[in-house]
């Protein structure tokens, strides 16, 4: 995602370059030619924001010729397409069927079905959206009827707000939803927020600038009081050290900074870039000492290093722990009831059926049993088992848990 929003964004700028340069046709193939990168790098979707982004802009600047403009943009079709689809285009040479597994199932169906157990309420965009863009969106709200001041900046102001809101409203609409996938409306409201910055009065920078830092003092100061409060979450010198560096240098360095901004509006933006900057640090302090807590199973592998139980035939059940499996240094067999989750329709033989293993029936399981007497074996499970796995599964002998994941083995580990 983040090659493909630089993608997008350079050929956002050639395509603006193009219209601003007296000889506009080389930005604009160059505009293309970094779109046909972006559709190489994550398919069919790179174009929503070309699309958004050209028609509203040559309705907001009318061209002089409609027939030149054409003209030119078709030249640049020429050139995405043999680059964009170059990748696609020699695997459906391979398999002509592939033509509709990439427009129907990995296009259509992603946006229509949730097949990739991706669903989200329509108003997730609206959510995460609002919160991870604080304090510009709320400020952009407030500036109300202001707006309408930039007259001379209407045109391009409109577009930005296009830029920002039309991929949000498209997306929200999607049953596969995934943060990133908006990722590239963020720079509109960027821009749009650079506008504000040099049109609102200096009271409202004071006024943002002290809703910003209390803010971002009350996330800081929740990530302190967390491991006091509760024993969910753990903390550590170095994490507390981190937070109150962090809630210094938000306090005092906004304070002394030479602004240059008419308007004040430098410390507005040392506030919030400094927060960003600084949840970096402390979140990986977080993240290090409460893996558990965010799911990740680091703790799992190197507790099944400590006891010995890592070099033996390993088994997932119902999920796929590829960190686990890259933490062992080998591969985990896969256990699965239901449907799998793994498409095979392309495989070109049936060797993955040897680490996928349907255990819904139970001759398989029986079989795997009888196996299992034979070799040292470990299954993890992530939660708990319905009753008629856990039952068999207990079956090897030992269990242990951390957090969420449950391990099963039958042979004595190395204590």
């Amino acid at each position: 995602d983040l090659y493909l929003n630089t993608f997008l964004l350079a050929g956002v700028w050639a395509f603006l370059r193009s219209e601003r340069e007296r000889r506009p046709v080389g930005w604009l193939l160059g505009a293309y030619f970094v779109w046909g990168l972006a559709a190489l790098t994550k398919g069919a979707g790179v174009v929503i924001l070309p699309a958004v982004l050209l028609p509203a802009w040559y309705l907001l600047h009318p061209p002089a010729s409609w027939w030149r403009l054409i003209g030119r943009h078709a030249l640049g079709v020429l050139i995405f397409l043999p680059v964009g689809l170059s990748w696609y285009g020699a695997l459906i040479a391979e398999d002509g069927s592939l033509l509709q597994y990439f427009l129907v199932e990995q296009t259509i169906h992603r946006y229509t079905s949730d097949q990739w157990s991706r669903d989200q309420p329509a108003w997730f965009y609206l959510l995460t959206v609002t919160a991870t863009t604080f304090p510009w969106l709320f400020a952009l709200l407030g500036f109300g009827r202001r707006w309408r001041e930039l007259r001379a900046k209407r045109a391009t102001v409109i577009w930005l707000a296009a830029w920002f809101m039309v991929p949000i409203l498209f997306y929200s609409f999607a049953q596969s939803k995934l943060i990133l996938y908006v990722l590239p409306a963020y720079a509109g409201l960027a821009l749009l927020a650079s506008y504000w910055l040099g049109a609102a009065s200096a009271g409202a920078m004071v006024r943002w600038s002290r809703i910003a830092r209390g803010f971002f003092t009350l996330v800081f100061a929740a990530l302190f009081v967390a491991p006091l409060a509760t024993d969910l979450v753990a903390g550590s010198p170095a994490y507390y050290l981190f937070l109150v560096l962090a809630l210094a240098a938000l306090w005092l360095l906004p304070q002394r900074l030479m602004d240059t901004a008419p308007n004040g509006a430098g410390r507005l933006v040392t506030t919030a870039l400094l927060f960003s900057l600084l949840l970096l640090p402390v979140g990986t302090q977080f993240l290090s000492h409460n893996e558990l807590l965010v799911n990740s199973p680091a703790r799992v592998v190197s507790q099944l290093q400590d006891q010995g139980l890592s070099a033996h035939h390993a088994y997932s059940l119902d999920r796929e722990l590829p960190a686990v499996a890259f933490g062992l240094g080998a591969p985990l067999h896969q256990l699965y009831t239901g449907e799998m989750t793994r498409d095979t329709s392309w495989e070109i033989n049936a060797d993955w059926r040897q680490g996928w293993i349907d255990v819904d029936g139970r001759a398989t399981r029986d079989s795997l049993a009888g196996r299992w007497t034979a070799e040292p074996t470990l299954v993890i499970t992530y939660r708990t088992p319905p009753d008629s796995l856990r039952y068999w599964l207990e079956q090897l002998g030992h269990r242990d848990s951390l957090g969420p994941y449950t391990y099963y083995y039958n042979f004595p580990p190395d204590r």
